[in-house]
């Protein structure tokens, strides 16, 4: 009777893919939108730019001076939206970058800016301990990419009221820390999550570890 009773509060595998794609589908809705606020102002700066830029051209006398400025004011809007849809394109798909040494207390500090409206949005503060520089050789892209997904997983599960910090170390060894992570569903959905973020890190010989706070809240460190 007990190993029945067991046996039917285990959720079924149709049941737990479901709730993986759906881990996975609001994770993908939270950087999409991310994305695009930061693709959004680009394309706002162009839209004004252009306006500008037509309405003075339009003006009798010809103001040249003003015209360059116009002008000027395009050519800027334009380069930054291009190198933010590079730099979009390049986070989402990745790059064949070369091994390097990857500074991660910056790394995270900017993965930490880039989530850090959508969770205020649901009363979760992201705290970013100070921590002395350390780096290590590694795919950047391929860190960054790590870390981006646990953190978002972390906010996905957690409680409204959560503080979830992010914290570097250098000794022994360098190592990220994302801890505080609460809520029923803590630690329990992860999916693929955790496997594919494994084979990432181990290409660059790193490791992650799962921790826990006494049952109050559970992380994770990534360890090089």
């Amino acid at each position: 009777r007990h190993d029945e009773s067991a046996h039917a509060h285990r959720p079924h595998g149709r049941q737990l893919r479901g709730t993986q794609h759906d881990a996975c589908e609001r994770a993908y809705q939270r950087c999409q939108r991310a994305y695009l606020h930061d693709l959004r102002g680009g394309l706002q700066a162009i839209s004004t730019s252009v306006e500008v830029l037509t309405r003075v051209a339009s003006t009798t006398p010809l103001n040249t001076d003003l015209l360059a400025k116009s002008s000027h004011f395009f050519k800027r809007a334009s380069a930054e939206h291009e190198r933010t849809l590079c730099k979009s394109l390049e986070d989402i798909c990745g790059t064949s970058e070369d091994v390097s040494a990857v500074e991660l207390h910056g790394l995270a500090g900017e993965v930490e800016r880039f989530l850090q409206n959508d969770a205020l949005s649901k009363d979760i503060k992201l705290n970013l301990s100070a921590a002395e520089s350390v780096s290590v050789l590694a795919q950047r892209s391929n860190v960054r990419l790590v870390v981006l997904s646990l953190l978002t997983q972390g906010i996905d599960q957690s409680i409204p009221g959560t503080r979830i910090t992010l914290r570097v170390g250098a000794s022994p060894k360098p190592t990220v820390e994302i801890t505080g992570i609460t809520g029923e569903r803590q630690g329990s959905v992860v999916g693929l999550l955790l496997p594919v973020s494994q084979r990432l890190m181990a290409l660059d010989g790193g490791s992650i570890e799962p921790t826990t706070n006494g049952g109050d809240s559970i992380g994770w460190t990534l360890r090089w």
